[in-house]
């Protein structure tokens, strides 16, 4: 069973996005293990693609229930994960100096998230950014700070706005 506070139910009506869509995203990532474990608190990240978005979905587990802790989305795909990042480069976005040592575990492969170049799409377009993910699976994790400061960014750069 799902569980959604009202306060993010009321949310989610107003973005338009469905409890089913966020249900569907836990799902995949539940039977997939394609998530990622936040060690420090025990919170799990996972996405899906639905429709036009890239639907994210923070939540916790206690046995075959889950509460969803927050959701997040935009309209870029990801395409493709490259190579690691030793010194983060401006050219590939900075990550915020709060997410450079969290312990992210890939729960699909029990490995730690790398810094990596992650190939996006957005409007048939495609570019790169700095994210945390896998180096065996490609998983890869965005938090909702990244995102938000990311897309916009982007979406007005590529829109010419």
């Amino acid at each position: 069973m799902i569980k959604i506070p009202p306060d993010i139910e009321a949310a989610i009506l107003k973005d338009r996005v469905t409890t089913a869509e966020i249900a569907d995203v836990i799902k995949h990532c539940e039977d997939t293990r394609a998530k990622v474990l936040d060690a420090a608190s025990g919170e799990y990240t996972g996405y899906g693609e639905t429709g036009a978005i890239t639907l994210w979905v923070r939540y916790k587990t206690a046995g075959a229930d889950a509460e969803v802790l927050e959701y997040y989305f935009n309209r870029t795909r990801i395409t493709g994960v490259s190579y690691p990042v030793a010194e983060p480069d401006l050219r590939l976005g900075p990550l915020p100096k709060s997410m450079r040592n969290r312990a992210l575990l890939c729960c699909k492969c029990d490995v730690s998230l790398e810094i990596r170049k992650v190939l996006f799409k957005y409007m048939n377009r495609s570019y790169s950014a700095m994210s945390f993910a896998c180096p065996i699976c490609g998983q890869v994790y965005e938090s909702q700070e990244v995102i938000r400061c990311r897309a916009e960014k982007v979406e007005a750069l590529l829109e010419e706005k």
